[in-house]
């Protein structure tokens, strides 16, 4: 469900400190209540299934003179970092933890690691991270993240959200430092679902810090991450689903969406070789499942079989975080949409090869026989129905006999042949082999940022190299690629071009695409890879290209006038070079083909947003619904392409003016119909 504003957890946070401190006052004199906790800003008292649940503590209530009261201790903000190590599980994913034990006070010094915790646009408040609740603590990590041991806890120290962690120890060569939230209710731990679940920084290595060292690192974000749909403890049959989240309105990092089979475990066991994770979605808030990841193949599917899914969020200098909520679900078979008609179920068999031995690989849950309904009864013979009669044979006519005339039997000679002639064969000349190529290579931005690492993918919007064979054939994919950190891109060693032909290559983002960019333009061609360009090895490097979209203005989509009249756009900014050319065409419903046979193209406006129209081009009409785009050149030679929308448009005749004059607005649809 998605909430306007998040609710403020800080009173949240206080009540459940003040709750652990009355738990510690009163063990000492044995009595207990039962308290309930409620939400301190709604005062809500339904129980939430991770994180609100009612809580018995040790209390008593007795009568006491005001001098028999204890004097107040003075209150220290801050607690020094814990430094007694334990032991982590080993982390491809996030270790699992044990309680500390107590409290050791870290080394003297002016060294530090320290960074920023913030919950949106606002800093995390003081004393977040230690106590009673959410860890925050300091991690010493093997090469690899594995093993890794807790070497401190703070807390938030200020109202601008800093932390530190005092004078950490030096490291060895293959030892890193890494600073740790983890919110679940596990161990010494109790989480909220007002935060993110699980984040670790960027690996602080021996080289970056030795002891008196200040190291800053980046700031991290706590504000959760809200699944939306589809709902939670639901089972589904076939695929693609589509799994949908709110971004968080301050994300400075990216998405990925991830399943693991960890029914009934916490965060720390969500990333196992039982898990899967998307490839990056950008800052969207979905991703479309097509197929089922390995390890959902090899544990199998049905009620029995449990899923969460949560979402990563890669954070832009190598840290990485988690939802706190994750969802449970189930797939359902694809038989159970034959169970009305008494489907129950499949079975497995097994492979023979070809001399007839049973293979030894199994074939999957997903390789299946079929067995369908029958029914059997008993019945009269009378109730048979009648044999059908074949018609008779036909008798076979024999031939009559001839007597044979003996004859005298010649032997028949058999002319010798002559010796072969040797002719020598002629070896055809070896076919040349085409030269070794390099690199193709590019970069794609928007609005001056780079992509996001995973455009390429399944999909997401397409980077295609293609290739045609003389001036006008058609283009053939040959390779596809991935946007890498920095928005970059690379075809390696392509196969070598013949004379006759050239490359190009093509980003594709139309209403075709599974996880389109409406933000971007819908396509883009890179200039012409020549084979001279590419002899010896050469790499070719297509340089940075910007996709930002450019806005159509006026007329907007399907809103029609009478000529003449002015088209408008937006400019783009960022390349102030590029040309602009006015597109008309007549088959909007094709999404892929933008300039078939009769559209009409102005020649360059320049760097100008606005065309006047006062007729209709050559070959279009009055009254006839077209769309129209901006066509993009860029002169630098890096390509050109074109926007991502196309709107609709007609030209209103004088005739459809009056039509609409009488009696108020044209019902433009009932008008070109009736044309």
């Amino acid at each position: 469900m998605r909430r306007s504003e998040p609710r403020p957890p800080y009173p949240r946070l206080a009540m459940l400190l003040a709750l652990a401190g009355l738990a510690g006052v009163a063990a000492a004199v044995g009595y207990a209540v039962t308290v309930v906790v409620e939400s301190a800003s709604t005062g809500d008292r339904r129980v939430h299934a991770q994180d609100e649940a009612k809580v018995h503590l040790p209390f008593v209530w007795r009568g006491v003179a005001r001098a028999e009261l204890v004097a107040p201790r003075e209150v220290v903000p801050t607690r020094p970092p814990s430094a007694t190590p334990t032991s982590e599980e080993p982390a491809t994913a996030p270790p699992t933890f044990t309680a500390i034990p107590s409290v050791t006070p870290t080394p003297a010094g002016d060294g530090f690691i320290g960074g920023r915790i913030l919950l949106g646009k606002d800093p995390a408040p003081a004393g977040m991270g230690d106590g009673f609740g959410p860890g925050l603590f300091l991690l010493k990590c093997k090469e690899g993240r594995k093993p890794c041991e807790r070497v401190g806890r703070t807390p938030v120290l200020d109202e601008e959200g800093h932390y530190k962690f005092q004078n950490p120890a030096a490291l060895a060569d293959d030892e890193t430092y890494v600073v740790h939230w983890r919110n679940e209710t596990y161990g010494d731990l109790f989480g909220l679902r007002e935060w993110l679940g699980a984040w670790y920084s960027e690996a602080i290595t021996p080289q970056r810090y030795t002891p008196g060292a200040e190291i800053t690192i980046e700031d991290f974000q706590l504000e959760p991450i809200e699944l939306t749909g589809p709902s939670n403890g639901t089972g589904y049959t076939g695929l693609p689903w589509t799994f949908t989240w709110d971004p968080r309105k301050n994300e400075i990092g990216t998405y990925r969406w991830a399943i693991c089979d960890c029914f009934g475990d916490g965060l720390h066991h969500r990333d196992t070789d039982k898990s899967f994770k998307s490839p990056s979605v950008g800052r969207n808030g979905a991703y479309t499942m097509a197929n089922y990841p390995d390890f959902i193949r090899r544990a199998g599917i049905g009620i029995e079989h449990k899923y969460f899914w949560y979402v990563h969020v890669d954070g832009p200098r190598g840290s990485w975080g988690q939802s706190h909520d994750q969802w449970m679900l189930w797939f359902e078979s694809v038989f159970q949409a034959f169970r009305p008609f008494g489907v129950t179920g499949f079975s497995r068999w097994q492979r023979v090869d070809s001399a007839g031995a049973a293979s030894s690989a199994q074939t999957g849950a997903f390789d299946a026989h079929v067995f369908m309904p029958s029914i059997w009864r008993s019945v009269d013979r009378v109730e048979l129905p009648a044999a059908v009669v074949a018609p008779p044979e036909p008798t076979a006519t024999r031939p009559p006999v001839v007597a044979a005339t003996p004859t005298s039997a010649t032997p028949t000679e058999v002319p010798a042949t002559d010796e072969p002639t040797a002719v020598p064969t002629e070896i055809p000349p070896p076919t040349p082999i085409k030269p070794a190529t390099g690199t193709i290579r590019g970069r794609y931005v928007k609005q001056g940022v780079p992509l996001s690492p995973g455009y390429g993918a399944d999909s997401f919007p397409q980077i295609e190299l293609k290739v045609r064979t003389g001036g006008v054939g058609q283009w053939t994919k040959v390779a596809n690629a991935v946007t890498v950190e920095d928005g970059a891109f690379a075809f390696e060693a392509p196969p070598a071009l013949d004379e006759d032909q050239v490359y190009q290559v093509w980003w594709t983002n139309d209403d075709t695409i599974v996880l389109y960019d409406n933000e971007a333009l819908g396509r883009w061609y890179s200039r012409n890879i020549t084979p001279d360009q590419m002899a010896d090895g050469k790499d070719v490097d297509l340089g940075t290209v910007e996709l930002r979209d450019l806005e159509l203005k006026f007329p907007e989509n399907d809103v029609h006038y009478s000529l003449p009249h002015d088209y408008r756009w937006e400019t783009r900014s960022e390349v102030p070079t590029e040309n602009y050319r006015w597109t008309l065409y007549k088959t909007c419903n094709d999404l892929s083909e933008r300039f078939p046979s009769g559209s009409h193209r102005t020649p360059s406006l320049g760097h100008r947003g606005t065309i006047n129209i006062s007729s209709p081009p050559q070959g279009f009409k009055m009254d006839e619904r077209y769309c129209w785009y901006v066509y993009i050149e860029d002169n630098q030679g890096r390509g050109s392409g074109w926007t991502y929308y196309r709107y609709k448009t007609v030209f209103l005749s004088a005739l459809a003016r009056a039509a609409g004059g009488m009696g108020g607005a044209l019902d433009v649809e009932r008008w070109v119909e009736a044309r």
